[in-house]
């Protein structure tokens, strides 16, 4: 059964991750003894697996092991934070700032999946308006790809790239298209 978490409860969570994060901003000017180093090799990780239940490092509360994220590389198998609390800071980052947050995301995207370089991506992003390659006009922009070799062709408007995902990127479609509305044109 999943505890519930009081309005004050929320609080004290948030002002021990702001005190985290303050923390960690000060550190980043330390001396080597603040590595990684050996960050998760405690004697306590088979207890803890056996017991099947942990104490979450923000909540402070012992919750069963099935309330934290999975993580391969900690020693018990789980993350440190229970789930409620990574909710709560995860929603603090994204809804805090929701326009960063999109644009982190669609770079991610597209790093993720045509395998651009961080500055590409961000490039990208940033030149969402422009001058549609098909249809001349300035407008918002798309990244237009082939899905077959997943590489990108160019930019268009949402309009074009809708005309050849119906056309399921076939030319001939596209030129019968185009002879239809000449043979049919009020002119």
């Amino acid at each position: 059964m999943t505890e519930s978490i009081t309005p004050e409860e929320e609080a004290a969570i948030m002002d021990m991750l702001v005190q985290r994060a303050n923390d960690r901003k000060r550190r980043q000017n330390k001396p080597e003894s603040y590595g990684r180093g050996n960050r998760y090799d405690y004697a306590g990780a088979k207890d803890v697996i056996a017991s099947g239940r942990k104490i979450c490092n923000t909540c402070k509360l012992e919750k069963s092991l099935s309330e934290f994220y999975k993580a391969k590389n900690h020693p018990t198998g789980v993350m440190s934070e229970c789930k409620s609390c990574n909710s709560i800071k995860s929603g603090a980052r994204r809804y805090g700032n929701p326009a960063k947050t999109q644009a982190t995301d669609r770079i991610r995207h597209y790093k993720r999946k045509y395998g651009m370089s961080d500055e590409e991506a961000r490039n990208l992003v940033l030149d969402r308006v422009g001058l549609c390659e098909i249809c001349r006009e300035f407008k918002p922009l798309l990244v237009d790809h082939s899905h077959d070799t997943n590489k990108i062709r160019g930019r268009i408007c949402f309009h074009c790239n809708c005309m050849l995902g119906f056309a399921k990127d076939n030319k001939d479609t596209l030129c019968s298209a185009l002879d239809y509305l000449d043979r049919n044109s009020d002119g």
